[in-house]
């Protein structure tokens, strides 16, 4: 069900930027470096982030995203990106829960990923580019919740992870120097949280941002 709507997303982002007629145009131009600067949403995805002792509670829920890349034109129709992004860790539903126990928590923490991506072009003209992109991701997880004056680290949240990212990219070049862009990409760390009694699960983020690139 998450790939299903990661797709049915990326193919809106798609279809959207390429008007009948257009995909089948001659004229193309050359896959440029750049350096991009977005904002938007992050969603964790599946079971992973619910709490250990009220499963029906998100112990981490979405919040918002900052990502940067530095991306390097390897050939015509191909980038080389590498790619940072960070996001807070949001507790709040978690804290409530807990609020309507009578009980006060303060949770804090955060997500930064770094991935090194291979971006090919599957339409790029003067006017705008549409990419795809994949390769592999690195996540520096932390968390902690204050209760009662004392603070407890989330040991489930493994400080080093390793997983893949894979998104799609829609850039609209303004001039020769700059453009607007949005992405939706997909990062998925296997067996990266650990839980009561050695069980494993996956964390798996989707990403949506815009903002701005530089051309250079």
């Amino acid at each position: 069900m998450i790939l299903k709507r990661f797709v049915m997303l990326a193919s809106f982002l798609f279809f959207l930027a390429a008007p009948p007629g257009l995909l089948g145009q001659v004229e193309r131009d050359s896959a440029r470096s750049s350096v991009g600067l977005r904002v938007g949403y992050s969603w964790p995805m599946g079971n992973w982030n619910k709490s250990p002792v009220a499963p029906s509670v998100n112990l981490i829920g979405g919040n918002v995203e900052f990502e940067g890349d530095l991306d390097f034109a390897v050939s015509n129709l191909w980038t080389l990106g590498v790619e940072g992004g960070y996001s807070s860790l949001n507790g709040t539903a978690w804290e409530e829960y807990a609020s309507g126990l009578g009980d006060r928590v303060v949770v804090s923490g955060s997500f930064l990923h770094f991935a090194v991506l291979i971006r090919p072009h599957i339409k790029i003209t003067q006017s705008y580019w549409i990419r795809l992109e994949a390769g592999p991701a690195l996540l520096l997880a932390s968390g902690q919740e204050t209760f009662a004056g004392r603070t407890y680290p989330y040991d489930f949240l493994r400080g080093t992870n390793f997983g893949v990212q894979a998104g799609l990219e829609y850039v609209r070049v303004l001039d020769e120097s700059f453009a607007l862009s949005i992405k939706a990409s997909c990062l998925f760390f296997p067996s990266s949280v650990q839980h009561i009694g050695g069980a494993t699960s996956s964390m798996l983020f989707v990403p949506v941002t815009a903002g701005i690139r530089f051309i250079l």
